[in-house]
């Protein structure tokens, strides 16, 4: 297994959101779906966080947009028209782009910590213009090495474990950072 420690990437858009936050309020939760092992754990990880460091900070239970732009957009729209105490929203899947798109269109953008996954050339500009905090990355080149080095051990014979896990940091980006 190898991939990105969704466990850390949860609770590094909890401390985000709690952390930036100008006051206590709802934190809405987007994810593609329940059965997605890593945006679960991400989640779960985001909760715990919030419980342990944030108690005073009212989580949503999660939407299902399924990964699709228009359903993502849709369901932060309800979620932004529904909860005028909204403070954050975490997208712990794909989506992103109507996350964007809802933030800017209701003009929620500066109220609204928003932290969502991969660095596009959409979610570059929503940072760049203060739409998003921030974006967890999966480091490519870093992923890529390690799965070249996975696979020159097995050419090579070499024992390896049965279940190796190898779990790399999201890198943060923020518009301070591009």
């Amino acid at each position: 297994y190898l991939a990105v420690d969704s466990r850390r990437a949860g609770r590094t858009a909890a401390w985000a959101i709690s952390h930036l936050a100008r006051s206590a309020g709802k934190i809405g939760i987007l994810l593609g779906s329940h059965r997605y092992l890593s945006q679960e754990l991400a989640e779960i990880s985001f909760r715990s966080y919030m419980r342990e460091n944030a108690p005073h900070f009212q989580l949503l239970e999660p939407l299902v947009n399924l990964d699709e732009t228009r359903i993502a957009y849709e369901l932060i729209v309800h979620m932004l028209t529904s909860n005028d105490d909204l403070v954050g929203i975490y997208v712990a899947g794909g989506g992103a782009e109507g996350l964007i798109q809802a933030l800017r269109e209701e003009r929620a953008g500066s109220r609204i910590i928003a932290v969502c996954n991969e660095l596009t050339a959409v979610t570059r500009a929503a940072l760049l213009d203060g739409t998003l905090a921030m974006a967890l990355v999966t480091p490519i080149q870093e992923l890529s090495r390690q799965a070249v080095a996975i696979m020159v051990r097995a050419c090579n014979h070499e024992p390896a474990s049965q279940r190796e896990s190898i779990l790399l940091p999201a890198t943060i980006s923020i518009s301070e950072s591009l």
